[in-house]
């Protein structure tokens, strides 16, 4: 279907009585379904060459059927959404349909969503209308909500031109944009908690552009889910394309006056420092000083560039995950001993402008007081008055594994206090009931430290 097609989709059209069929009953069939069903898309069961039988979802079993057997038991005027993630293979799976008697254009692949959008009271979201990331397989509205909590607006396709990728994506927005001040909201988001009954402002401008695209790093955090050596080959950019593709982004939205005047730009990418595009990255940071810039780095490599942005533009910033006061610590959280020469590129940040340090607490690998003194000692160098706390909160813990991960969190709270430093809660790492547990301890807690 063509663009101006796919924006006058409606939501009626794939609710009861029409039949929606997913075909692929793998991983990304069964977390769509869900999605698909919360806004009100009627999905009846999934269409799969490998599988029969029924398939569990959050909202029930669904039965699996051939091709043939779809169209025996609900016609030929089925809706069939393609839900596997190898797009090579979609037009094979749109010629079986054809030929079965499916009308091609009652078949869409499993982005079609993106451009459907629903009557909602509450049509404001910050992240939505503020918020932009590339991450390794798409360009997104980073959230909390959904099946992967990011709404993939974008997906990132091999061989296709940044320049094209971008265009979609910030046509897309502008889309949710305009039917948001229509009093609608994207498919994706209905239901979600965080939408908020207020004015959507009359101008698309977001606050916060982000390069989370993990092709590469020069070191291996034990917490991290950036992608594995082994599996970098198969993500749709290398990482001087995933780089091109981020200062595309920059451009395209700078250029189009997509950005708040006030905008926050975070690189990351992996590792700003060792991306081939970092001079270029640098370069757009230095001639656009009236733009904030944060370089999220591990400080491993120092870079001259970044030294530059931060001496020029003093709301610019370098912020480290230290995550230990060691060397012994640092090289089991990271796997290699680079303690020494992070700390002597720390000084020189330093020197230039604004560093913050971030220090994600996992018990039994750098919770030792050692550690936390060690730290102390670090930011009382380098006149630092606060410290960002964080928890591994990328992958699920138990309830016992928490508690003493929250424990940890307060105890080094309540010891950075007690040498003149704040510990800031990184908020996109802690519920709100795990808040309210670590504030809980760090109230009660007896401890106090002595750095001298």
């Amino acid at each position: 279907m063509t663009k101006d097609q796919l924006k006058n989709l409606r939501l009626e059209e794939f609710q009861a009585p029409n039949q929606v069929l997913l075909y692929g009953a793998g991983l990304m069939g069964r977390l769509l379904v869900d999605s698909y069903r919360r806004c009100g898309i009627h999905v009846v069961g999934f269409i799969d060459k490998n599988k029969q039988g029924t398939v569990e979802t959050e909202s029930g079993a669904l039965p699996v059927y051939s091709i043939d057997t779809a169209v025996n038991a609900f016609g030929r005027e089925i809706i069939v959404v393609i839900t596997i993630a190898n797009a090579k293979y979609f037009p094979e799976i749109v010629s079986d349909l054809t030929a079965a008697g499916v009308a091609e254009e009652r078949i869409f692949d499993w982005s079609f969503a993106n451009w459907i959008t629903v009557p909602s009271d509450r049509c404001y979201c910050e992240m939505l209308f503020g918020n932009s990331v590339l991450l390794s397989g798409a360009l997104a509205q980073c959230c909390f909500w959904g099946e992967n909590h990011v709404f993939n607006v974008e997906t990132l396709e091999a061989g296709m031109p940044p320049e094209e990728t971008v265009r979609n994506y910030a046509e897309k927005l502008r889309h949710y944009h305009a039917k948001a001040l229509e009093g609608e909201v994207p498919a994706y988001c209905v239901g979600c908690p965080h939408l908020e009954d207020r004015p959507v402002e009359k101008e698309l401008l977001l606050k916060q552009v982000v390069f989370s695209a993990s092709a590469h790093c020069n070191a291996e955090c034990v917490y991290c889910t950036a992608i594995l050596e082994t599996e970098v080959e198969k993500l749709p950019y290398d990482a001087k394309g995933y780089g091109e593709l981020f200062l595309s982004t920059l451009r395209c939205l700078d250029g189009n006056g997509l950005l708040d005047p006030d905008v926050k730009i975070a690189y990351a990418g992996g590792e700003i420092s060792v991306s081939p595009m970092r001079k270029e990255l640098t370069e757009f940071a230095l001639t656009h000083p009236n733009y904030q810039h944060r370089f999220l780095s591990n400080c491993v490599v120092y870079n001259e560039g970044i030294a530059q942005v931060l001496a020029r533009n003093p709301r610019s910033e370098v912020m480290c995950d230290l995550d230990a006061g060691t060397p012994e610590s640092y090289l089991l959280m990271k796997g290699f001993g680079f303690f020494d020469k992070v700390v002597e590129n720390l000084r020189k940040y330093a020197a230039n402008g604004r560093v913050i340090l971030k220090y994600i607490v996992m018990p039994g690998f750098n919770t030792s007081m050692e550690d936390y003194l060690g730290t102390v000692r670090l930011l009382k160098e380098l006149g630092l008055t606060e410290l960002i706390l964080s928890q591994d909160h990328l992958h699920t813990m138990d309830l016992y594994a928490e508690r003493r991960s929250l424990f940890e969190v307060a105890r080094f709270k309540r010891l950075l206090e007690d040498n003149g430093i704040e510990g800031i809660l990184f908020q996109d790492s802690f519920s709100v009931r795990q808040t309210r547990l670590v504030e809980r301890f760090y109230r009660q807690m007896p401890v106090k430290g002595d750095t001298t």
